[in-house]
């Protein structure tokens, strides 16, 4: 009952945990809070540094929306680490994914609830199949928007052109 719930106490808290204990994570460079906004100055300044913080990157995790191809900031970004980093150095993900994922847990622990509940309610023998039912279910459906996610974002990488890009603040 307990496992939903400390998975997601864990993930929104977890390093904030460790570093009671005096232990550091990995130190993670986030170019859309990390690099002003709001002034235009201040924004122009951290964009010219983008170069070196990717230098100092061994890994980049691309946070992939529709228009992450359309915008010149992120296409930069993302030509200047393949420059000096393998493909296997970079991980996208799609925020549809992440989303799904959490939406999935949730479902997953509304149904063990419900097994929990047949356990309980020993007349509700029913109740345990219709949970299983609903956790295949639950499963097939993301699975399956996982995967029409995944070939639409192959598709945009494989149709990329610098021309249909943009420059503009967000």
């Amino acid at each position: 009952v307990l496992m939903v719930p400390t998975f997601l106490l864990t993930l929104l808290f977890g390093r904030d945990m460790i570093g009671v204990f005096g232990l550091k994570g990995p130190d993670v460079f986030l170019d859309k809070t990390c690099i002003n906004q709001s002034n235009v100055a201040l924004q122009r300044r951290g964009i010219e540094k983008l170069g070196a913080f990717l230098c100092k990157s061994s890994r980049m995790v691309v946070v992939y929306t529709d228009i992450y191809l359309q915008k010149l900031w992120t296409v930069y970004e993302m030509a200047t680490f393949l420059v000096i980093r393998p493909l296997n150095a970079m991980d996208v993900v799609s925020v549809a994914v992440t989303m799904k994922f959490v939406g999935f847990l949730l479902w997953i622990y509304l149904v063990m609830l419900l097994m929990l509940a047949s356990e309980v309610y020993t007349d509700l023998v029913l109740l345990k199949y219709l949970a299983q039912l609903l956790v295949s279910f639950g499963f097939i459906v993301c699975l399956r928007n996982h995967m029409r996610q995944q070939q639409k974002i192959c598709s945009h990488i494989a149709d990329f052109s610098v021309y249909q890009a943009t420059c503009f603040c967000e």
